[in-house]
């Protein structure tokens, strides 16, 4: 066999290689960097972990923004933090998935409750967050002990690895607002648009909702837990019309302008610290 001729590379080989090189290390830190800040910020994990329904990752728009940020400022100054806003939007996106997944990966013995206007919406919450923990890879590599648990897994309810606490609690539950059963006590309840169009028609669904509300779902809730509650107005004397008078919420009312060019916004409260340390 004849000799092996190694031919060097030429200098402009060596700068492309280099070049390569260097891409990749920037690239490399980049994914680092923005995994650090999904650790400690709702807004940047939901951007580096959420798809819409393209399967694409999502955009922060200025308005989801907004709403996480007022979540911390209520939360932080012991408020139950009430977002009204335009339909279609992203709350549910933003807020029962996205912070659910968030607060979780934080702290995997919570326990969370889901509300939804219905038992149909309560399950597709569920599974679209047992997509998530189970799989997906960009999820895994900001909370990489949010792991799914084989002891409980069903349409309604999950645990997650971590789960430090009785088998009739359970790390996630949904339900539909209207629902007999209310399971165990909670440490986080999202209400996810439980007032919908039948709230119009008719009076006795609005006081059902109602009583479910205060003697069904927040009967469950942990002296020091922390609520959430998301929707769009349907009726004069629904539940929400309730929560603007009620002490100890603070409500953040959205709409669009009469020119259709502009997000007009109401803050209904006493002036608020809007700093938050999400790290703390």
């Amino acid at each position: 066999m004849g000799r092996k001729i190694v031919i060097p590379p030429t200098p402009e080989e060596k700068a492309i290689k280099e070049i390569r090189r260097k891409r990749l290390k920037i690239k490399k830190l980049r994914e680092e960097y923005l995994i650090r800040l999904a650790r400690v910020d709702n807004n940047r994990f939901n951007e580096y972990v959420l798809l819409d329904e393209n399967g694409e990752h999502i955009k922060q728009w200025v308005g989801h923004i907004r709403w996480q940020n007022f979540i911390r400022m209520c939360w932080r100054n012991n408020y139950h933090p009430a977002i009204f806003s335009m339909w279609g939007h992203g709350k549910s996106s933003q807020i029962a998935i996205g912070t659910v997944l968030f607060e979780l990966g934080r702290n995997p013995s919570l326990r969370v409750k889901i509300v939804c206007n219905s038992d149909g919406q309560a399950k597709k919450r569920v599974t679209t967050l047992k997509n998530y923990i189970a799989g997906s890879r960009r999820l895994r590599k900001v909370f990489p002990n949010l792991r799914p648990s084989s002891r409980h897994w069903t349409t309604h309810s999950f645990d997650v690895v971590g789960k430090s606490y009785s088998e009739i609690d359970h790390s996630v539950e949904a339900y539909g607002i209207t629902s007999k059963v209310v399971g165990g006590r909670a440490d986080l309840i999202i209400f996810d648009d439980v007032v919908d169009n039948e709230s119009e028609q008719s009076k006795s669904y609005r006081e059902t909702v109602k009583e479910n509300f205060d003697s069904g779902f927040m009967s469950r809730l942990e002296p020091n837990g922390r609520v959430v509650m998301i929707g769009t107005f349907w009726h004069v004397e629904d539940l929400y019309q309730d929560i603007l008078r009620r002490p100890g919420w603070r409500c953040l009312i959205q709409g669009v302008s009469e020119d259709f060019k502009y997000i007009e916004e109401i803050d209904l409260g006493e002036n608020l610290d809007t700093g938050y340390d999400y790290a703390a």
